[in-house]
């Protein structure tokens, strides 16, 4: 698997004359232009922090002792200032609140691969340690890079995220569920497909259908669109080989920070998180900050997933029957089938209930 070091790897592309390009060219020349440019980085995110690095790198004798840290996905805080604070809806805030309100049911992805999000609270305690160090040192020979990921530390898988995901959910609800909480992870195609079409697809036009006869505005099949977008963006880190890091010099602060006493202060060490506790805690501050829903009041988003498992069950028992009552109706030897079966069990019942009858006599 891809190994990254904790150095600066130059960017191909002179930075300055991008930006020289980047000022003449129009917008749809800078669409067409940004996939041969990103090359093989995930988006243009991405591809501007290898910018940035390089230009630092370069300027680096004109600039102050540095550090930078290199921090993968960011979620939710740990501890600070609150478990499961979150300042807006971000990516990650997004993806949690799409599938905890019913709409996301599948992701394209291998489920045995990492899950690579970091509390915000930990690329901020490093950020001090990190300058801190620089400061004390007051080495300005060389720029010291930090990897901030959990892949390597604290491993957390899809599938493990999935599950605890759907458990939460269904016990911390969100207000005006679509449908209830049940994220599948998969790389298969032909099954992701077909969980798109059947569990998104066909119930948000049968939901729009059902808006447009009582007058509301239909909106369902827009809020599906924007998702399989954002969806189709995200594959990039939901499908791709596991990536190593160097943590030298991440182990050696940590280490000087125990030294001083500090550790509780300025945590970074995220192998003592526990990620069934930081998923509850991530529902609960996706639900108060970015939903503003109270989290003491989870009785009517409650019955409402009930209500919703009630409307599920009633309409699979249907589609079952009108299906049996076509097979046996065009298949006389079906037909007899199912005669012979009920008649098996009711005599079954019968002969027990007489054996119980004589027992009691």
């Amino acid at each position: 698997c891809p190994y990254i070091d904790e150095c600066i790897y130059p960017c191909p592309i002179e930075p300055h004359k991008l930006f020289d390009a980047l000022n003449w060219m129009d917008k749809e020349m800078v669409a067409l232009a940004t996939p041969k440019l990103i090359g093989s980085k995930p988006n243009a995110f991405s591809f501007s922090h290898w910018l940035a690095e390089t230009i630092l790198s370069e300027e680096q004798k004109n600039l102050p002792s540095m550090s930078i840290v290199r921090v993968s996905i960011i979620g939710a805080s740990w501890k600070e200032p609150y478990p499961g604070w979150v300042e807006k809806s971000n990516g990650p805030s997004e993806f949690f609140v799409a599938a905890g309100r019913g709409y996301l049911r599948s992701m394209k992805g291998d489920s045995h691969d990492v899950l690579d999000i970091v509390p915000v609270d930990i690329p901020v305690n490093l950020s001090i340690a990190a300058a801190w160090q620089k400061f004390s040192e007051n080495n300005n020979d060389n720029i010291t890079i930090y990897h901030c990921t959990s892949s390597g530390l604290n491993p957390f898988r899809w599938h493990e995220m999935s599950n605890y995901f759907t458990e939460y959910s269904k016990r911390i609800p969100y207000e005006h569920a679509f449908r209830r909480p049940n994220l599948s992870v998969t790389s298969h195609s032909l099954i992701h497909d077909s969980y798109v079409f059947f569990s998104h697809l066909i119930p948000a036009y049968l939901a729009d259908i059902g808006l447009c006869l009582i007058g509301r505005k239909p909106h369902i099949v827009n809020i599906y669109k924007n998702l399989h977008r954002t969806l189709l963006q995200l594959e990039s880190f939901t499908i791709r080989e596991e990536i190593q890091c160097s943590y030298d010099s991440l182990n050696s602060l940590r280490q000087l920070i125990m030294e001083t006493n500090n550790s509780n202060e300025f945590y970074f060490d995220i192998r003592a998180l526990h990620w069934p506790t930081y998923i509850e805690s991530y529902l609960i501050g996706t639900k108060r900050y970015v939903l503003n829903e109270d989290i003491h009041c989870l009785n009517g988003a409650q019955k409402h997933l009930n209500n919703l498992r009630n409307i599920r069950w009633t309409f699979n028992t249907i589609i079952l029957i009108l299906l049996w009552r076509i097979f046996i109706s065009k298949r006389p030897t079906a037909r007899n089938l199912w005669y012979f079966i009920i008649n098996f069990f009711v005599a079954k019942f019968v002969r027990f209930f007489k054996i119980l009858s004589a027992g009691n006599a």
